[in-house]
């Protein structure tokens, strides 16, 4: 499912940190998650958000080294039963917004950094200098990266619960 996605995205955009590694990708990807949900009554907002779904789970899954068609058919089963319950669907667009633009502000601190402005400027931004930005999946990303990621969750969480017990947000009605 991603590299087929992965593949296409590829294609049109010209490159794998174009398109989906900007703030129009940012801005793409919330759009169709927002117009997904917003339509999800209707069979091609269902189709939509599904897929949208699909995509998200199945990278997720990737990143945990679960991969192949067993992640396929996991992540088509989680968007099921998403779908199907209604369960967290309303916080699909801001959960699509804060995880694209992580992933953004994760790849900019890489030795390559992304086109921020793409498609109206291919100059990649970095905001690490040389001897501190690294190679994505080598050491320094599992071993400091990470740890600080999942810190900072956990972190996210105690705030968010303190702020909205329970943690549910409404989008729209």
């Amino acid at each position: 499912m991603t590299k087929g996605f992965a593949w296409l995205v590829e294609h049109v955009s010209g490159g794998h940190r174009h398109g989906t590694h900007s703030l129009a990708g940012v801005a793409a990807f919330t759009g169709a998650a927002y117009a997904a949900g917003h339509y999800r009554q209707l069979l091609a907002g269902k189709i939509g958000l599904g897929l949208m779904l699909v995509l998200v789970l199945a990278s997720g899954l990737r990143a945990l080294k679960i991969g192949g068609h067993f992640a396929d058919l996991l992540a088509i089963g989680g968007a099921a039963a998403m779908l199907y319950s209604g369960y967290g669907v309303n916080g699909v667009p801001l959960a699509i917004a804060a995880g694209t633009a992580a992933h953004l502000a994760g790849d900019m601190l890489t030795n390559e950094g992304i086109p921020i402005a793409w498609p109206l400027s291919r100059f990649h931004v970095r905001l690490l200098p040389e001897p501190l930005a690294f190679t994505t999946g080598t050491r320094p990303e599992r071993w400091v990266v990470a740890p600080a990621m999942l810190a900072a969750l956990v972190w996210l969480v105690a705030v968010v619960e303190k702020i909205m017990p329970g943690g549910r947000i409404t989008l729209h009605h």
